[in-house]
């Protein structure tokens, strides 16, 4: 989906196609629908989820998402082995509780490159805990929630939007509704007509 099919239907709705004396800018519409797309990640973590591969801190049981725009570890899919080869085993999600339980000294065990399972923490959601303890060669293919990027450029009305089509009307009404609250009150009605209003009341 492209910005211009959100932003060309929210000028429909706010009256706003003139391109010669526009009320808004493409920069103020685009900069209200970037806003708009990181609202819904925020709220909808796997709007903007990607698949990346993550080399784990050796001898450590609790990871880190290494990208700064991670919202959310959303899951830990498989080894990997090695940064972009082939993939190797799958990872098994666990309670930590249940991990815990199972064999409470597992944060003593032998580094291994290879994790047999993972745990998340709701509170925590930007780490994770492995079993076994990551080795110096421990790679994992993580599914990550991001921050979409910026729609920076108010001349392109061509830029990619990160979150998918199914929220195309979310966007519209997230941008023109952001429009209209930053509006001037009654701006596109003429002075006469307001005061005709007063003098009838």
């Amino acid at each position: 989906m492209r910005t211009s099919e959100v932003v060309n239907r929210a000028r429909q709705v706010l009256h706003d196609t003139d391109s010669s004396a526009y009320r808004w800018s493409n920069a103020v519409l685009l900069q209200y629908l970037s806003d708009a797309q990181t609202e819904i990640a925020w709220h909808i973590p796997t709007a903007n989820a990607q698949f990346l591969p993550l080399q784990l801190t050796p001898g450590e049981i609790r990871q880190d998402i290494l990208p700064a725009n991670a919202i959310q570890l959303l899951t830990v899919e498989r080894n990997l082995l090695s940064e972009g080869g082939r993939a190797g085993q799958m990872i098994t999600e666990m309670d930590l509780d249940a991990l815990i339980r199972e064999n409470r000294n597992w944060s003593q065990a032998s580094w291994s490159d290879t994790i047999d399972n993972f745990a998340l923490r709701a509170e925590d959601p930007r780490r994770f805990y492995v079993s076994p303890p990551a080795g110096k060669a421990a790679w994992v293919e993580v599914l990550v929630s991001q921050v979409p990027l910026e729609l920076a450029d108010g001349t392109n009305l061509e830029e990619s939007i990160a979150v998918p089509d199914h929220f195309r009307h979310i966007l519209q009404l997230f941008t023109q509704g952001w429009a209209l609250m930053e509006d001037t009150p009654n701006a596109d009605f003429p002075q006469i007509g307001r005061a005709s209003c007063r003098e009838r009341v």
